[in-house]
């Protein structure tokens, strides 16, 4: 399996630290590129890069979903860095992009309760900043090899998944079904340039934002080795467009 140069977005803590770890440990000579709020506040992510074998295989970028001027900023940065010249492409770039950072706001509040302040503040990280990651950053995917895109979305963005038998958690579904809406849009405007745009549900993990029922089912570790295996690495060109779970199993729209 050849090696690729991965981005991923909120990967201080959490999933997304989880992914670069795991996508590290997949190939030696797998990079990966995480996108942080706070560079000088990460360090778990500093520790994971600081590994002797480790060494040169990350880059950290400050890289905040919720501006659009520090997007734009690591975009043009990372078009001008060594980290992604593999020797091998005329134009340096990103193999895979795994769109990871985002918000759970206003808790499990059903329709009648939610605010519109919590709804516009799920829409923002959730939907906007992935929209403007994938916009800046889809120069660089052009570029790479793999033509990858993942997008952590959830169970409850399904209309077919037991979240959406209950009244519960009206605006982090929203948002999180409007994410969906636009990766499969996504996937339709460039299939015909053999990208493979993948939205899974990464698994409900035991943390302190999954409280509902008693909380999650697996562990953070779990989860991101699971994800790894069954999504990152067997991803191909015929997956494009689907929604899936860690599992690498079809989720109902």
């Amino acid at each position: 399996m050849s090696p690729k140069t991965y981005f991923i977005s909120g990967a201080s803590r959490g999933l997304g630290l989880g992914y670069a770890r795991t996508l590290l440990e997949s190939n030696p000579e797998t990079r990966v590129v995480a996108g942080v709020r706070n560079p000088g506040n990460a360090k778990l992510l500093d520790d994971l890069a600081a590994l002797p074998a480790n060494k040169g295989r990350v880059l950290i970028v400050q890289f905040d979903v919720d501006s659009e001027d520090s997007i734009k900023r690591a975009a043009e940065q990372l078009a001008e860095h060594e980290f992604l010249d593999d020797g091998e492409l005329e134009d340096a770039g990103l193999d895979a992009l795994i769109v990871n950072a985002g918000v759970f706001v206003g808790g499990h509040k059903p329709p009648s309760e939610f605010s519109f302040d919590d709804l516009r503040a799920n829409l923002k990280t959730n939907v906007e900043g992935a929209i403007l990651t994938v916009q800046h950053l889809l120069p660089l995917v052009r570029s790479g090899k793999s033509k990858q895109i993942f997008f952590v979305s959830s169970v409850v963005a399904s209309f077919g998944g037991f979240y959406s038998e209950t009244a519960a958690g009206v605006a982090y579904s929203m948002s999180k079904s409007a994410l969906n809406m636009y990766g499969l849009k996504l996937s339709r405007e460039l299939a015909g340039e053999g990208f493979t745009c993948v939205l899974f549900h990464p698994g409900y993990v035991k943390t302190d934002m999954n409280s509902f029922d008693n909380g999650g089912h697996i562990t953070t570790e779990e989860a991101v080795s699971l994800a790894t295996k069954n999504v990152f690495l067997p991803a191909e060109p015929a997956w494009n467009g689907r929604f899936m779970d860690y599992e690498g199993n079809a989720m109902p729209w």
